[in-house]
């Protein structure tokens, strides 16, 4: 309501007056000494109440004007003027499907035993990635890492680096890349909530024979990796079965 009427009115500001000092990093029923975050972003926002804050419904954010800031405050002051924490932003109005990247990716694994138990073989492996690339999405279950890297022209040299890995590393067997992918992101509020929704997005590229290399999802996004060379057809696929318009 206060964000409509914000809207309607022109406000400057929204202050939300809690028994909080504002949107904290923690909860303080579950943690010692959590911290009040200065500013966060709606997206943002938005990841914390599917995990289970319930500060704000993330429904009510999609009424958020991006121009309208939200300030969170506490009613133990007295005065709407204390810092609290300031929320900036807006969310996409409807379901967005769209290329993440706009060069190839490459899915680099490496295949062992025990994985989700050896921190040091997964700090190594991102730490190589990170400082020759972007990571765009990562994966791991007990015996395979799989992650999904930006292309650049020296991704021999990575890969070379990534092998060094391999021969070290007692709990790593081998390892594996496939280059040429597409990074394809589908996000939208209360996505994760649509029943059917991964279904909708596989099924017409099944039926057109489009491989999937790679699927993620994350509070309100799917990520998805295909083929270079189908990407176009991927999205248009995916965003007609979504009742989108093409872009």
């Amino acid at each position: 309501t206060a964000f409509i009427l914000a809207k309607g009115l022109k406000a400057d500001e929204i202050i939300l007056v809690t028994d909080a000092d504002g949107i904290m990093t923690a909860d303080p029923k579950i943690v010692n000494n959590p911290q009040r975050i200065k500013v966060i972003d709606v997206a943002t926002l938005v990841g914390l109440a599917d995990s289970g804050s319930k500060f704000i419904h993330r429904k009510a954010l999609k009424y958020k004007d991006p121009s309208i800031n939200v300030r969170v405050i506490s009613n133990n002051h007295s005065c709407l003027h204390q810092q609290g924490t300031i929320i900036t932003g807006a969310l996409p109005k409807e379901i967005e499907a769209e290329m993440a990247n706009a060069a190839p990716v490459a899915s680099i694994r490496i295949i062992g035993q025990d994985l989700q138990n050896q921190p040091e073989v997964v700090w190594e492996f991102i730490d190589k990635i990170r400082n020759y690339t972007a990571l765009l999405g990562l994966s791991l279950d007990e015996d395979s890492l799989v992650a999904f890297a930006a292309e650049k022209e020296n991704l021999h040299e990575l890969l070379n680096s990534i092998h060094e890995i391999v021969l070290k590393q007692n709990k790593v067997i081998a390892m594996s890349v496939r280059r040429n992918l597409a990074f394809i992101r589908i996000r939208g509020l209360g996505l994760e909530e649509t029943p059917g929704i991964i279904g909708n997005i596989s099924e017409p590229l099944r039926l057109n024979n489009i491989n999937i290399f790679g699927i993620l999802t994350n509070t309100s996004s799917v990520l998805l990796f295909v083929s270079w060379e189908n990407k176009d057809k991927a999205l248009n696929l995916i965003r007609s079965s979504l009742g989108l318009e093409k872009r």
